[in-house]
């Protein structure tokens, strides 16, 4: 076949896609790709589908980027619906792979719910969010989104409690709560859950406000599991001394020691892992 290409002096536009076709579904994908390449220029049924197989061949052989630039062609031939609208998708995952987060976002967003690649768009949607760590961003787009998937309102809880955490550090105390409020008002992951309701009550603590400190930190507590937290300076025990500070305050001492003594039986029964976690870092 190579040999046919080489000693044919014109081949039309129709006979070199079809050469180039055949190479690439036979695994020649060196000699697909060159043969692919001459029709760059080409527009219609030809020049879409061209560029669609010369991306996968460049999928074949690892060549992310320029598998990226052959899909955003192919997309935006826009002969074959089908072919444009599966292009999108890739070029927006390549996107994503290669670290173009923006250019990502941006594209993933166009593709709607009809789309067989709605679900997985959503999914990178996703990934985008955590990726980049923009939180504010991230709240302010997906409250900006007509239709949002559950896995979406699930990304969006956790958005909204890490920039309300963002917002606390910065001693923005009311742009910090509506955040947290936010969180909550998802509720779709009960250790989000909890990590909200500890973060509000430790705000409320700061803002003097001890009965709203104390009812957060119960509600942490109730959904806070009993063993020990990985986390300790986000714990039962961060609790316990929030809500025992917090009666020392309003003179419910009474209160107050009980979850002093919690604090207590709590390191006594876990010494041993604070002795380790304590050396662990030490070596």
């Amino acid at each position: 076949m190579e040999d046919y290409v080489a000693n044919s002096r014109k081949l039309t536009e129709k006979q070199l896609y079809q050469i180039a076709f055949t190479q690439y579904k036979t695994g020649n994908y060196a000699n697909a790709i060159k043969n692919f390449e001459e029709l760059n220029q080409v527009e219609g049924k030809i020049g879409q589908y061209a560029m669609y197989s010369l991306a996968d061949c460049y999928l074949k052989v690892n060549e992310l980027a320029k598998a990226r630039n052959a899909f955003k062609k192919a997309y935006s031939i826009n002969h074959d619906a089908s072919i444009s609208s599966a292009s999108n998708f890739n070029y927006s995952k390549l996107s994503f792979d290669l670290g173009y987060y923006n250019e990502a976002l941006k594209e993933l967003q166009t593709i709607n719910s009809n789309s067989p690649y709605y679900s997985e768009a959503q999914g990178l949607i996703s990934k985008v969010f955590l990726k980049t760590k923009d939180y504010a961003n991230a709240v302010k787009t997906i409250e900006s989104m007509p239709n949002k998937s559950m896995e979406i309102r699930r990304v969006y809880q956790k958005v909204a409690l890490y920039r309300g955490l963002q917002l606390y550090t910065d001693n923005n105390l009311a742009g910090a709560t509506a955040m947290f409020t936010k969180s909550l008002m998802e509720n779709h992951d009960s250790d989000l859950t909890a990590d909200a309701n500890y973060w509000m009550g430790e705000m409320k603590y700061k803002q003097a406000d001890y009965s709203g400190a104390v009812s957060y930190m119960n509600r942490y507590l109730k959904k806070a599991p009993s063993t020990v937290q990985k986390d300790i300076n986000s714990s039962t025990l961060g609790a316990n001394y929030t809500i025992g500070y917090a009666n020392m305050r309003t003179q419910g001492y009474k209160t107050a020691v009980k979850h002093f003594n919690t604090i207590t039986a709590t390191i006594e029964k876990n010494r041993t892992y604070l002795n380790n976690a304590y050396y662990g870092k030490k070596m």
